[in-house]
């Protein structure tokens, strides 16, 4: 619940909270990191939507093992981000959260932009208590976006040398895109007990 907040949103109160979590390394746990966070805050009670902003190989349809009818991609060109296509989007999961799934086709998220995804971030904001998004492993125009977005951004490393590297120029980086160091947990992800 802490992550979602301290309460639920009354009607007059239509601000969501928004977790990005990211990574510059991929196979760091990222993906995993964002399903299993949004699947446990659903569970509790929280009104939660799962969004897989890694516009060319998203994973977490695959991880919670869904075969969305709609993708994020169904959104570029549309003139309204009404109620009715943001529910025909979202596919529901037995856990409660909703997703919002990245495009099946990798050409396809070629025709997301940067604009597109703060927009649909600050439309989901209104009809969720929390948007917890996963990004992709770099710092494209994308993950900026989302980051920029966020309430909360979580990022996922690991102990081998190359994502500790990684990490460190990332955290250098972020406060000058726009991302205030008091808005960055990092999340060390030991996957086996091979690392030092």
């Amino acid at each position: 619940a802490a992550v979602a907040g301290s309460s639920r949103r009354s009607e007059g109160n239509a601000h969501g909270r928004v977790v990005t979590v990211f990574s510059t390394k991929g196979g760091t746990g990222r993906s995993t990191v964002a399903t299993n966070l949004a699947t446990l805050q659903a569970k509790s009670g929280t009104s939660t939507l799962l969004l897989d902003a890694s516009r060319r190989f998203g994973d977490c349809a695959s991880l919670l093992r869904l075969r969305p009818d709609h993708t994020l991609s169904d959104l570029v060109g549309v003139a309204s981000l009404d109620d009715t296509i943001m529910q025909a989007i979202a596919t529901p999961h037995e856990s409660g959260l909703a997703l919002f799934a990245a495009p099946s086709d990798p050409l396809e998220g070629s025709a997301l932009s940067a604009e597109l995804l703060s927009a649909v971030i600050k439309r989901l904001r209104e009809l969720y208590e929390l948007v917890v998004v996963d990004t992709n492993a770099s710092l494209d125009d994308f993950t900026t976006a989302a980051l920029t977005s966020a309430d909360l951004a979580l990022m996922v490393t690991s102990l081998d040398l190359p994502a500790v590297k990684d990490a460190k120029l990332c955290l250098s980086v972020l406060d000058r895109i726009g991302v205030a160091p008091e808005r960055v947990r990092i999340v060390l992800n030991r996957a086996n007990s091979d690392v030092g």
